[in-house]
């Protein structure tokens, strides 16, 4: 009889019985890793091909080093080993396995080595699973833009993310131990807390201090409950997001949008209103000409300056509005500003002191209307005067930075940065209320027979009309500064000087001119000033009439003085109308509210006279516009 069959022989018929039946894959080795037993859940492998041979010869690499080495520390130790191994299938799905290795002893002799593997790769699955989910909830914790914390079912902090951390001011050491319920002050937020302590999820938003102080932020916080075992609430995560900028940007917009609104009421009422001071204007005009020695001049005289002044406040309101029509040329603001220093220093008291901070280095070219431009730094010194009734500093400092972004919701990029004017006092400073509504036309915190509340509501409309922003920071005794940003151009080539226009000499003329205008009194007192200047004029009450006129019309009209907005047709939709049949026709547009007048097509350009306009003006820009050069 052979050795294996004398060694199966002296088994226990239980032992094969479970060894058969074992879902572990089990073998008997000799000392010498000879198999002498293999059950049959061993796969790839039958009895009749194995036993007797080596047990290494069916194993990969991997695991047959592994073996050996558990095989001669049993051999040589009398005692079990266990390893873990891989075994790749001939299908090619790798397995996991826990090995066990242990002695057969008789009467202190190793007569044998049995090796049992248990099939774990279900279990090291699911290991690896939960190892992965651990480590992207360690990373998401750890790195996490939003503040996180675990709290426990007293709620007392667990654990902190640096996030957190930052948003509370600070260290994570400090905040874990924490008891939250304690530490908040804000019933709706201890109310959510207790939501989630409760097994409800729980919402707060609200302001935050933080630790120091110095910082206040707005806060979006989510309590979750996490449930135990017996499904009860063991304690929860709070999740935080800082909405202190989108709060920011939901103000600004909201002031953007008030502002807006606050500008089509404001430019509707200055057209309205030049529309009445006009024909008052000239026609007070007309008077003081044909009163002039009388005794009722000086009272005209009144009337004229009363009518003036009140045609000054209608463009502030139409500046704010953006609906003044600017005069835009490239030009330097440092130079500007140099420009208007002399202006600057009659417009202060002795007692407060100009500062300049303009970098020679740094070209700040802008295309702008000198006279609005000189019009809101002069807005803003006076504003910045009356701020500081005791004296103190105005400072002016300009810069260029080609990063920074516009500061109006949905305002566009300038693609060679911005150059920023900065104009600071040293005065009372505004209060955050104040402050919000600076710009808003009317709105003043001085004395209501001290300013009539349109300063820098002008200087906001100027700004916005160049392209430009403007942001105020101010604290209740911490003076004010107004930041602008106006979009930046690169410097022009140098160029010979032009030589000095010569000064036009304002007379009438002899043309015939087409006098479009849907207010009576406006054109009728457009059109006797313009015949008194000796020129043919032809009137028409809207586009409509005017055409219908000009259909049996076979001479030559040189000139269309039109309003821009009227009933029916547009001034420039009129002028285009009539260019495609006369086109050396030229125009000039007269409006109190810039809107709808755009550039006539090539080669035509248009001249523009506001209302309310006086005789002079009048008979300057109609001679201006018929010997302009081209149609």
């Amino acid at each position: 009889m052979s050795r294996a069959e004398t060694t199966l022989g002296e088994l226990d018929e239980l032992w094969r019985t479970l060894a058969e039946h074992s879902p572990d894959h089990i073998m008997l080795l000799d000392p010498l890793g000879h198999i002498l037993y293999i059950n049959r859940t061993v796969p790839d492998l039958s009895p009749d091909r194995v036993l007797g041979r080596d047990h290494l010869e069916f194993l990969p690499p991997a695991p047959r080093a592994a073996s050996r080495a558990a095989l001669l520390r049993v051999v040589e130790r009398r005692a079990p080993t266990t390893f873990q191994t891989e075994y790749h299938t001939a299908t090619g799905e790798v397995r996991h396995f826990d090995v066990r290795l242990g002695p057969v002893l008789q009467g202190g002799v190793l007569k044998a080595v049995i090796s049992s593997s248990t099939d774990v790769t279900d279990r090291v699955r699911v290991a690896e699973a939960l190892r992965q989910t651990a480590e992207v909830h360690r990373l998401t914790f750890e790195h996490s833009p939003f503040g996180i914390c675990h709290f426990d079912r007293h709620g007392v902090v667990t654990a902190c993310n640096q996030a957190l951390a930052r948003i509370l001011g600070a260290p994570a050491e400090r905040v874990i131990g924490v008891d939250m319920q304690r530490a908040m002050t804000n019933p709706a937020q201890q109310a959510a807390l207790q939501e989630a302590l409760a097994g409800r999820v729980g919402h707060f938003e609200g302001p935050y201090r933080s630790v120091t102080g110095d910082r206040h932020s707005f806060l979006r916080t989510a309590y979750i409950p996490l449930l135990g075992p017996d499904g009860r609430p063991a304690g929860g995560i709070s999740c935080v997001e800082v909405l202190t900028e989108l709060r920011e940007r939901e103000a600004q917009l909201a002031s953007a949008q008030r502002l807006e609104s606050l500008g089509l009421l404001a430019g509707g009422l200055a057209h309205d209103f030049n529309n009445l001071l006009t024909p008052v204007l000239l026609s007070t005009e007309l008077m003081v000409q044909r009163s002039a020695g009388t005794s009722a001049e000086p009272a005209l005289v009144a009337i004229r300056k009363a009518v003036e002044r009140a045609g000054l406040l209608t463009n502030q309101l139409l500046a704010f509005s953006r609906h003044q029509v600017l005069d835009l040329e490239r030009v330097e603001l440092g130079a500007q500003l140099l420009a208007c220093q002399p202006l600057l220093r009659r417009l202060l008291r002795e007692d407060i002191e100009l500062d300049l901070d303009l970098d020679p280095g740094d070209d700040a070219w802008i295309m702008a209307d000198t006279a609005r431009l000189e019009q809101a730094l002069l807005n803003l010194a006076a504003n910045a005067q009356e701020a500081m009734p005791r004296g103190g500093t105005l400072h002016l400092a300009l810069r260029h930075d080609p990063t920074v972004a516009s500061r109006q919701p949905g305002g566009s990029a300038s693609p060679l940065g911005w150059s920023i004017l900065t104009v600071s006092d040293t005065g009372c400073g505004m209060d955050e209320a104040t402050v919000a509504r600076v710009f808003e036309p009317f709105f003043s915190s001085k004395q209501r027979s001290r300013g009539t509340g349109l300063g820098l509501a002008t200087v906001h409309g100027i700004v916005r009309q160049h392209g430009g922003w403007i942001e105020v920071h101010s604290a209740p005794g911490q003076g004010a500064s107004f930041v602008i940003g106006l979009p930046a151009l690169a410097a022009p080539q140098p160029s010979p000087s032009a030589p000095p226009r010569p000064q036009p000499v304002f007379r009438g003329g002899s043309e015939t001119i087409l006098v479009v205008e849907d207010d009576p009194d406006v054109r009728l007192l457009t059109t006797e000033i313009l015949e008194g200047l000796g020129y043919q004029v032809m009137n028409a009450g809207g586009a409509r009439e005017a055409l219908g006129r000009l259909a049996s019309f076979t001479g030559d009209i040189h000139l269309l003085v039109s309003d821009v907005v009227m009933p029916g047709m547009s001034g420039p939709v009129l002028f285009e109308t009539l260019a495609s049949t006369r086109p050396s026709l030229k125009v000039l547009f007269i409006s109190g509210y810039a809107d709808g007048l755009t550039p006539p097509p090539p080669p035509h350009r248009y001249h523009f006279l506001p209302k309310p306009y006086d005789v002079s003006g009048l008979a300057r820009t109609v001679r201006e516009a018929l010997d302009a050069r081209g149609p």
